[in-house]
């Protein structure tokens, strides 16, 4: 398994047993997760200065899902952009939907995934 090394990763998933089952496996790997429930717990937290370099969220949140909230963290002022979130990452367990909302993430996981592929997916290099 891949490591990730102090990246600081933001989990946002309705599910709170499926959430605590990520943050667990991006520990093991040794990221430093924060979980949310939902977008806007996500846009919070973003917009009070936190900084994650990875944002790991569900598609299909309760009332903002992922692909809005996904817009609206690439729609803060530059500055918070820059210091906020390096990358996003939408989860699925329809890949019809992923594709159809592929522009607003950098990339995209298919649930189910084995710890491994969620390690390897979020630890390929990508563009600052």
């Amino acid at each position: 398994m891949a490591q990730l090394d102090g990246l600081q990763i933001l989990v946002v998933e309705d599910n709170h047993v499926l959430r605590e089952g990520i943050i667990r496996i991006l520990r093991q790997a040794g990221a430093a997760p924060t979980g949310v429930g939902s977008g806007e717990g996500a846009l919070e937290l973003v917009g009070a200065g936190w900084r994650f370099d990875i944002v790991l969220m569900d598609l299909g949140l309760p009332g903002m899902d992922g692909a809005r909230c996904a817009h609206l963290l690439r729609a803060l002022p530059r500055s918070s952009r820059e210091e906020g979130v390096r990358t996003i990452v939408g989860m699925s367990g329809d890949p019809e939907r992923l594709f159809a909302e592929r522009s607003a993430f950098d990339s995209a996981l298919e649930k189910p995934f084995t710890p491994n592929t969620l390690v390897d997916a979020l630890s390929l290099p990508r563009g600052e």
